[in-house]
């Protein structure tokens, strides 16, 4: 297992996109591939809690990559639900390596 790199996020982001609710509960975001293959992202409501209690959320997930001109830094993919049925991507953002962020693990195929 690895973390993606910001590459691997940037092509996610050429998928098709839609917000779900699980069990009434969490709010998520899944995405189909051009394979029709799925995976769901947990929103993480501002890293206080995945249960849903916000119209506004934003998610951050990391990627392998290092922000080369700030080492403090590493560059994630930030995902923003407006609460309005959108959301608002955003597959390289700056973010400073102490913030709370989720990690979605990729499995190479060997």
């Amino acid at each position: 297992w690895r973390m993606p790199t910001s590459a691997e996020w940037e092509e996610l982001f050429s998928c098709e996109w839609d917000l779900v609710t699980i069990n009434e509960m969490i709010d998520a975001i899944r995405i189909i591939g051009k394979n029709k293959n799925e995976i769901y992202l947990p929103i993480n409501h501002n890293g206080m809690s995945i249960a849903r209690s916000y119209s506004e959320s934003a998610s951050w997930y990391w990627s392998s990559c290092l922000n080369v001109y700030n080492s403090h830094e590493a560059w994630a993919a930030a995902i923003c639900d407006t609460g309005f049925e959108e959301v608002t991507i955003n597959p390289k953002s700056s973010t400073p390596r102490t913030m709370y962020c989720f990690v979605r693990g990729v499995l190479d195929k060997h």
